[in-house]
């Protein structure tokens, strides 16, 4: 998986924000017909409970953009499983946070966050 960008989304005024993260996955293409293994992931911040179960399905949908561009939207045939790519998607929007904040601080106070 190459992560090409990502973004964050406030989702309105009382909607839930969430991270939309562009990326490759060549292993994709040949999971689904007409799938080019350019994919699109929306990944939700996932709650912390102190009651919560020790696992939670990861709020994580992940489809390929030249599908989803062809209008194909369908389950099963525009459908990628969100588990099997949300560790590494959380991974690179943690690291994309830091830069995004190392960025901020250095333009606004030029600063550097500790290492």
């Amino acid at each position: 998986m190459n992560v090409q960008e990502i973004a964050y989304h406030r989702n309105g005024i009382s909607g839930e924000p969430f991270y939309v993260v562009s990326f490759t996955d060549p292993d994709a293409i040949d999971e689904m017909p007409g799938a080019g293994g350019k994919m699109v992931a929306v990944v939700f911040d996932m709650d912390e409970v102190d009651d919560a179960p020790t696992f939670t399905n990861p709020r994580t949908a992940v489809f390929d953009r030249e599908l989803l561009g062809a209008g194909v939207i369908a389950f099963a045939e525009n459908s990628w499983r969100g588990d099997h790519y949300d560790a590494e998607l959380r991974a690179a929007i943690a690291e994309w946070e830091r830069a995004e904040t190392e960025r901020y601080m250095q333009e606004a106070h030029g600063e550097a966050l500790p290492q």
